[in-house]
């Protein structure tokens, strides 16, 4: 056996040195007279010490250098000494687990806004990724708060979902003038910033945040579907699916039923608005009952539907009770046009392939805000949605 493994090493080594001496020999100038007379008078002996050894222990070099992974250099320059890997940075320290309360008003941004957090139970045992659902509240986009969602925030927090009620700049037009400085645009703002800072204040405490879902009422909904549609690809906290309850999804209404929201507006504000004057703030243009279609293309702008090519799961839910008396005396009725929209939205949706649900409850059921324990069927398909998108 011992006599076979020499074999092999002799082997190894010959072929090692005959591929050099070959490269060498096909590598050297063509000699000169001279030089070939000169090299005619070197000896068997000078050539064994000259080439034959240095090449030999090249060969020896690099067949240990292949056998055991070592760096010998060579003269024949297939090992070259490499330096040594510089030391790799050191991971970062895991950050410190912060002990929760149940809740928190939190403020964000710069605009005196707020957010109202509900934690779930478990919050600090659990190290499982956690969901967030942010919940926008309604009010023609010029009035109401965070508070109107403080309920149903605090039912799905405990259900186990990290649930946020959050506060957005209003149209200030009727104290600013003209158009106001407040748009749309500002109200997609700071949503934006209201899920930046809670995955901020989440993750500095060591909670890790999966995905999350937008759900609004009213001028709420609009806002929710505006911002998962046009920028959901910007959001710090990818948003899975959105709700609207009883929101306008787009601004391209039937006459009648302008006219009607018209005079329902009106009524509401003590005819210090109108629905012109609404939309030019929303959409930052002169919006009027003279240029209203000539205006469609700054209103699709705003209008949710009209991103449904980029569009996420949704759930549109609408009531059907539709009483105009009962609206100019503030009482529930669904507004004009919003269930035609959503039907429309849904029609849209199915186009481009968007996954979606659309309730549409019989009277009484009207302008709603859908809370937990209301309608069944919405409360399982919501958690349907959360298994299945986030």
């Amino acid at each position: 056996m011992k006599k076979l493994l020499a074999l092999i090493l002799a082997a190894i080594m010959l072929l090692s040195i005959m591929p050099a001496a070959f490269a060498a020999d096909s590598a050297a100038p063509a000699a000169t007279e001279e030089s070939a007379a000169q090299n005619s008078k070197l000896s068997p002996l000078s050539d064994f010490l000259d080439i034959i050894i240095p090449r030999f222990i090249c060969s020896i070099k690099c067949l240990i250098n292949k056998i055991f992974g070592t760096n010998f250099p060579c003269t024949c320059g297939t090992h070259v000494p490499q330096p040594p890997e510089p030391p790799k940075p050191p991971e970062p320290p895991p950050p410190v687990r912060k002990e929760f309360d149940a809740s928190y008003a939190y403020p964000f941004g710069e605009h005196n806004l707020g957010m109202s957090i509900y934690l779930p139970a478990d919050i600090n045992t659990s190290n499982e990724p956690r969901d967030v659902l942010f919940f926008l509240h309604g009010g023609w986009w010029l009035s109401g708060d965070r508070y109107e969602y403080a309920g149903t925030a605090q039912y799905y927090a405990s259900l186990g979902f990290i649930a946020v009620s959050v506060d957005y700049r209003l149209l200030d037009f009727r104290t600013a003038g003209g158009r106001g400085t407040v748009h749309a645009d500002e109200m997609l703002d700071d949503i934006g910033d209201a899920i930046s800072a809670l995955k901020a204040f989440l993750e500095d405490g060591g909670v890790r945040i999966g995905k999350c879902a937008l759900i609004g009422y009213s001028a709420g909904a609009h806002l929710a579907l505006l911002y998962s549609y046009s920028r959901g690809a910007e959001s710090a906290i990818p948003i899975a699916f959105c709700v609207s309850h009883s929101g306008p999804v787009e601004f391209r209404m039937a006459a009648s039923d302008l006219s009607m929201n018209d005079l329902i507006i009106k009524v509401t504000f003590s005819f210090s608005v109108s629905v012109y004057s609404l939309f030019s703030a929303l959409v930052n243009q002169d919006i009027t009952a003279g240029n209203y279609q000539d205006s469609y293309d700054v209103l699709d702008v705003y209008s949710p539907v009209a991103y449904a090519s980029s569009a996420i799961p949704t759930i549109l839910c609408h009531g059907t009770a539709l009483s105009f008396s009962d609206a100019f005396m503030g009482k529930n009725s669904e507004l004009p046009g919003l269930p035609v929209m959503a039907q429309n939205t849904r029609n849209v949706l199915n186009e481009y392939g968007v996954p979606n649900t659309l309730f549409s409850y019989p009277s009484p059921a009207g302008h709603d805000l859908i809370t937990p324990g209301k309608y069944a069927d919405y409360d399982a398909k919501f958690l349907e949605y959360a298994e299945l998108y986030m």
